[in-house]
């Protein structure tokens, strides 16, 4: 073998075990998506595993190359068609729910930090529109208060 078929062949075979590697990964991550519970998902992880060792010993390129690709399509075949995702993950439930205010808006609380202290009641909000773009802020004074009043009357 010459150097640059040497080299050729190390590269192709680190690509095939990139793309066997992230094949197994997304696999395993899909069966979480169908195994209801652990102990469930435990046993179809197994069997997964042994699907990709018993194939282990595949030293020609290009039978790697087909059943990587037989891999692949049967992934896709299978994937779960309403993935769970973490609620706080981008496409969560909860991702963005709480927006960070717009450049230019500060919350600020007053007073707060002396509870014998009067301080002036404020309520007030921010518009935004269809898109989630940040329109209008209103605030208004209510009137006066004692923090320590206000704090034993929440329950």
């Amino acid at each position: 073998m010459g150097g640059a078929t040497a080299a050729a062949y190390l590269a192709r075979r680190a690509a095939q075990k990139e793309r066997v590697r992230i094949l197994y990964r997304r696999a395993l991550k899909d069966t979480l998506n169908w195994a209801v519970h652990r102990h469930l998902f435990y046993q179809d992880a197994s069997d997964l595993r042994e699907k990709f060792e018993a194939n282990k010993h595949v030293e020609d390129l290009d039978t790697i190359d087909k059943m990587i690709a037989a891999g692949e399509a049967t992934y896709n075949k299978w994937r779960h068609p309403d993935p769970y995702i973490v609620p706080w993950a981008p496409g969560g439930s909860k991702f963005t729910r709480n927006p960070v205010p717009p450049s230019g808006i500060e919350i600020v609380n007053k007073g707060l930090e002396d509870p014998r202290r009067e301080i002036e009641a404020r309520a007030g909000g921010l518009f935004r529109d269809n898109c989630g773009t940040w329109i209008h802020g209103f605030g208004r004074a209510i009137g006066g208060c004692e923090a320590n009043h206000f704090f034993k009357h929440i329950p």
